[in-house]
């Protein structure tokens, strides 16, 4: 029954475009409880549907099954600032990271992601943000030295762009280390012209 489900699943994303089907993670995790080979010609066939959390769930999931999975694919999930950092995290979780291309495990490629993640509702009306790195700051996070970025932020509408200064930290000292450590702080600063008169008076409203 789940089989048919599934199969259910993978017509109706692909006939109803950026859509998504409910309970799809639900259905893959039985799926991989099975594990026959069907399963897997299943998992691969959510592969190949366009929504991202529906072909990170397969990715995952085949990975899980110790399956190989098409680097077009992981690609497409690395490209996405939305997607980046989450998809690390669960791979991370899989020691699989040697699986996303290392030109996207850099500090300054999760930071955009966590800036993303962070202006996901303002972005909505945007037909497009450009993130464009202004530099770094360096500081003492509880007595371990750790580095911030600063960057501007332009939102892109269809009557014109907004742009404004944020900032997202704290990263490990070692540039090698993508991840934020200590948790992650990101913030956008609606209401601060730019260009900047100083990064260290932002910096010092980021940390308030």
């Amino acid at each position: 029954a789940i089989k048919s489900v599934a199969k259910k699943q993978i017509t109706n994303l692909k006939s109803s475009g950026d859509e998504y089907e409910l309970y799809d993670k639900d259905v893959m995790s039985a799926l991989r409880i099975i594990g026959d080979n069907s399963v897997v010609q299943l998992l691969n066939k959510y592969l190949t549907v366009s929504q991202l959390d529906t072909k990170m769930t397969a990715i995952l999931q085949l990975l899980r099954l110790g399956k190989s999975v098409p680097a077009m694919e992981i690609r497409k999930l690395a490209v996405d600032r939305n997607y980046l950092t989450e998809f690390y995290d669960s791979l991370r979780l899989l020691n699989k990271t040697a699986l996303l291309p290392k030109e996207f495990q850099t500090q300054i490629k999760f930071a955009e992601s966590y800036l993303a993640s962070y202006i996901y509702d303002e972005e909505e009306g945007a037909e497009d943000v450009i993130f464009k790195l202004l530099g770094e700051k360096l500081t003492d996070e509880n007595g371990v030295r750790a580095r911030y970025y600063i960057f501007k932020l332009i939102f892109k509408y269809e009557d014109g762009e907004e742009a404004y200064p944020a900032i997202c930290g704290p990263f490990d000292i070692n540039k090698l280390n993508p991840s934020a450590i200590g948790g992650v702080k990101s913030r956008v600063f609606y209401n601060e012209p730019l260009p900047l008169k100083s990064v260290d008076e932002l910096f010092k409203k980021f940390l308030k």
